[in-house]
């Protein structure tokens, strides 16, 4: 059974090689996710998307090797963290203005509030949340108590333990800063090559190739000429940010290295607010993406600047 690109059939009862529990361990579920996977099938009944919800739900658990599972949700009359006054160069998620919702959304989601006691995160997004309990975990000395299980690429950048969705692999980030890689496009496509990684390496190549999903820009242009050797400017995709991030190996570096591409591309074209049209400086444009991108340790709005302070100065 395929639902919304995903084969549910890599969750299905395959009880020889699920991990053993592990006490105490507990599942962040992204429940966003899993209601539109579910509600997304249309020509199924709501008793029956509720049944495969549950199937779901519970594969993630045991693939997970978890005693108990949270859910996730951002309810509509979230703030989501305050991220659409905080964006800046580009409207905060503007691109998914007007997309019409699965017809029995708000009933899974309810669902998952009322059976399952799902966290309405009013004051942060879904994914916050996740992280927020992740980094609890961790600060409390039980970094194996706590799994993120999410297809939100950003999440990756959390770290600690995660969950593949699709496949049940467990993979841990172990050095927080984490890794970067560029993966090539499956063979026969047009498609662009990404970056793949975990860790906070992650978070600054997001800081350089923005997030098309959210409508946050990044970096728009590389001007510095020692990455450019045609010294033309260039878009900052997946290969030229791989290739500035990749020999970087500490948070300091790789915030130096960005904010001086921001200060470069400032010093040639400006940045601009996009509701005012008033310049603004590389530093404000800087600190409003990485506040958009960045996965929340708290319930902070300035997490990433006090973030940035303990790690990168």
């Amino acid at each position: 059974m395929i639902i919304n690109g995903i084969d549910l059939s890599k969750l299905e009862a395959e009880t020889s090689g699920d991990p053993a529990v592990v006490p105490g361990r507990v599942v962040q579920i992204d429940g966003d996710f899993a209601a539109y996977m579910v509600a997304y099938d249309k020509d199924r009944s709501i008793d029956d998307m509720k049944k495969v919800l549950d199937m779901i739900l519970e594969r993630l658990r045991v693939k997970a090797g978890a005693e108990s599972m949270v859910i996730h949700l951002t309810p509509k009359e979230s703030t989501k963290g305050n991220r659409y006054d905080q964006a800046l160069l580009r409207e905060y998620q503007a691109t998914r203005s007007g997309k019409v919702k699965p017809r029995f959304l708000h009933l899974i989601r309810a669902y998952m509030a009322d059976h399952y006691g799902a966290i309405q995160h009013v004051n942060c997004e879904a994914d916050d949340g996740m992280s927020m309990a992740q980094y609890k975990a961790i600060a409390d000395g039980n970094r194996q108590l706590s799994i993120i299980a999410t297809k939100d690429k950003d999440l990756a950048m959390v770290p600690g333990l995660s969950l593949d969705w699709a496949t049940g692999e467990i993979t841990d980030t172990k050095d927080d800063y984490g890794y970067i890689e560029l993966r090539g496009a499956p063979h026969g496509t047009n498609k662009a090559k990404k970056i793949k990684g975990r860790g906070w390496k992650l978070f600054w190549a997001q800081m350089l190739t923005g997030d098309a999903a959210d409508n946050i820009s990044g970096l728009p242009l590389v001007t510095d000429l020692k990455y450019l050797p045609r010294g033309k400017d260039k878009p900052c995709g997946p290969v030229l940010a791989y290739e500035i991030l990749s020999p970087l190996s500490t948070n300091k570096e790789a915030f130096i290295a960005v904010r001086d591409l921001y200060k470069s591309y400032a010093e040639k074209h400006g940045f601009t607010n996009w509701r005012t049209g008033q310049p603004i400086t590389a530093g404000d444009a800087f600190l409003s993406e990485a506040k958009l991108l960045w996965m929340r340790r708290n319930n902070n709005d300035d997490d990433v600047v006090e973030w940035m302070k303990e790690h990168c100065v």
